[in-house]
């Protein structure tokens, strides 16, 4: 052990003896440089942000939807497999995809 302690003394000793790397501060006039090429920048106007940020609130906003009614129905595992697949390709939800598929067979049979 007092082997394995005399490694550890030599490594840190090591490494405490090195002189450390003289940091270079950047020059006044760089950073002036940079502080101007971010002034430059065009900065939209107060009146844009203000509108997109109510543009964005107001996208946010609940909409009014209809009521809606739970309805359970029982199908064949098969169709319903068809279903999960159509929707995942469709990357809708089934319900979303049932919701349509009623209202078109609706649609298609009152016209």
């Amino acid at each position: 052990m007092s082997s394995e302690g005399g490694r550890f003394d030599d490594i840190f000793n090591a490494v405490n003896d090195q002189e450390p790397e003289p940091r270079v501060e950047p020059s006044t006039e760089l950073r002036a440089q940079k502080a101007t090429k971010a002034v430059k920048r065009s900065p939209m106007k107060e009146t844009e942000l203000q509108t997109r940020a109510r543009d964005f609130w107001n996208d946010l906003e609940p909409v009014e939807k209809e009521a809606t009614v739970r309805l359970n129905v029982d199908i064949p595992i098969s169709l319903n497999d068809k279903l999960a697949e159509k929707a995942r390709k469709l990357r809708q939800p089934k319900t979303e995809l049932i919701r349509k598929l009623i209202e078109w067979a609706l649609n298609d049979s009152l016209s």
